[in-house]
């Protein structure tokens, strides 16, 4: 389940905004233009819920040029997915760059400003942080090497709403990790307070490749026995199963690559690394 509350994406504020979109079939390359970020939201929104409903499934995210995204399919889920009522927090080569790009193109809030720490910590946990450090900017950010040097624990009470955690293929793998460890995984009276990881890696697959080289079975809901799928890289694996989630709770993780291929893995599956 997507970590906060579902909408129709037609209702999304972005769709006023313009955009253009291109949609990368699996048989080759597919030029769509539109004048409308409906259509791409929609596709978008489709690809999420099946890619959650059928884990280890490839689907296909179309792709919507946006600023400061490097891949415009991770732009197509972030509008998508994202909204004023969200927050969320980043790990990328310039985090300060790529988590203000998302709050332009989202109106999500990052986690740090001084409005959303208010809201999900409550003022008095706001007004002692104020007092024992300066007061962080309006669009201050959780830094990716902050996450890294931080106790995850602590990490963990740092983040009670971190609906979303956008990781991007230059983040240290470090710090991504950290980050995967520390967001919330809701609780048993609320799961669906549990965070929602979009992750870039630089290929999927359904099988094993040159790039895709690490291989993953998963099993449980929505799978008929078992479904395999091919990633190049792992550590996102490892960073999910030494969180202590009990379910209910836990996190739903998005694989995305370059090509726009989409691997849902929700916190009811079980993922084993294969040979």
């Amino acid at each position: 389940m997507v970590g906060h509350e579902q909408h129709d994406p037609a209702e999304n504020h972005n769709n006023n905004h313009i955009f253009a979109i291109r949609i990368n079939s699996f048989g080759g390359d597919t030029v769509v233009e539109s004048s409308s970020v409906l259509h791409v939201t929609q596709q978008a929104f489709r690809a999420t819920m099946n890619a959650l409903a059928r884990p280890g499934r490839l689907q296909q995210v179309p792709a919507l040029a946006a600023p400061g995204f490097a891949n415009p399919h991770l732009a197509a889920l972030a509008v998508t997915l994202l909204d004023s009522t969200c927050g969320f927090a980043v790990a990328s080569a310039d985090d300060e760059a790529f988590s203000a790009a998302v709050g332009t193109q989202t109106y999500a809030r990052p986690l740090g400003s001084g409005d959303f720490v208010e809201d999900v910590v409550g003022a008095a946990t706001a007004a002692t942080v104020a007092t024992a450090s300066a007061a962080p900017a309006p669009t201050a950010v959780v830094p990716a090497a902050q996450l890294a040097q931080s106790d995850t624990s602590q990490l963990r009470s740092a983040l009670p709403a971190a609906l979303f955690a956008l990781i991007t293929r230059d983040a240290q793998k470090d710090a991504a990790s950290r980050l995967i460890a520390a967001v919330p995984g809701g609780t048993p009276a609320s799961p669906e307070r549990g965070a929602t990881v979009l992750l870039e890696c630089d290929a999927l697959a359904t099988d094993v490749g040159d790039v895709a080289s690490h291989r993953f079975v998963l099993e449980g809901p929505g799978i008929n026995g078992q479904q395999c799928f091919a990633a190049s890289s792992s550590y996102w694996f490892f960073a999910r199963g030494a969180r202590d989630d009990e379910f209910p709770c836990g996190i739903d993780i998005l694989l995305l690559d370059p090509a726009g291929r989409l691997v849902g893995l929700p916190r009811s599956s079980r993922a084993i690394l294969g040979a």
